[in-house]
């Protein structure tokens, strides 16, 4: 089997699918509004970086997360509808759609693989026509989000990948996400996104073999 994987954030898209969501969900939402201040302050970032950096956890995404607690199924899917259809339809990136087109085309089995929450990810994935997607799953409840994660996908996906395909003819992997080394180290064929010019130095720094620079500077 032929397989693509795809991330979703900074590649398909210029954008962070599960803070803009949030951000669009809950405008009116006055203490979301005062805690993204925070997140989004040096403060915020400062105490955030050492658990990112050294225990792989996001403390302020699931903060946000735990503001979706009692919000309905239905009702988030709706808006995430509205969110990928309208909203992310103006944040693709032109490069990655030609590079995402050419290997649908040639018959690839195209994956996306991605951190962001598994209700946008699944629209997503719909609306460019992959065949399989993976992401970060929410726990519900009564058909109500908990505001806590079951899986998350975000430092997994080689993990994800190995689990779900033993057998792989030729693997090409696509992907602004440092975190995601691995996944561009085992591909036959890797393209590191790079959106800002210390994502180019990483690569540099890395020096793949198998993997090519898309510089969207």
């Amino acid at each position: 089997m032929r397989i693509a994987v795809f991330d979703v954030c900074g590649t398909l898209y210029r954008a962070n699918t599960t803070f803009e969501f949030l951000d669009f969900y809950f405008q009116e939402n006055l203490k979301y509004k005062f805690f993204r201040k925070i997140s989004k302050s040096f403060l915020g970032k400062l105490l955030n970086y050492p658990f990112f950096r050294f225990l792989k956890f996001d403390v302020l995404r699931y903060v946000a997360i735990a503001f979706l607690k009692g919000e309905t199924i239905s009702d988030v899917n709706k808006a995430a509808r509205i969110f990928v259809t309208q909203h992310l339809a103006e944040r693709i990136q032109p490069e990655i759609k030609v590079l995402y087109d050419k290997y649908q085309k040639d018959g690839y089995y195209m994956i996306l693989m991605s951190g962001s929450l598994d209700f946008i990810i699944s629209i997503i994935s719909e609306a460019w026509g992959a065949h399989d997607s993976y992401s970060t799953v929410l726990q519900i409840k009564d058909k109500k989000l908990t505001g806590k994660v079951a899986f998350d996908q975000l430092f997994n996906k080689s993990h994800v990948l190995d689990e779900h395909y033993e057998i792989i003819g030729e693997l090409i992997v696509v992907s602004d996400n440092a975190s995601d080394y691995q996944l561009l180290k085992k591909a036959d064929t890797g393209y590191a996104v790079c959106n800002k010019v210390k994502q180019v130095t990483f690569w540099q720094r890395k020096n793949l073999k198998n993997t090519k620079l898309v510089e969207l500077l």
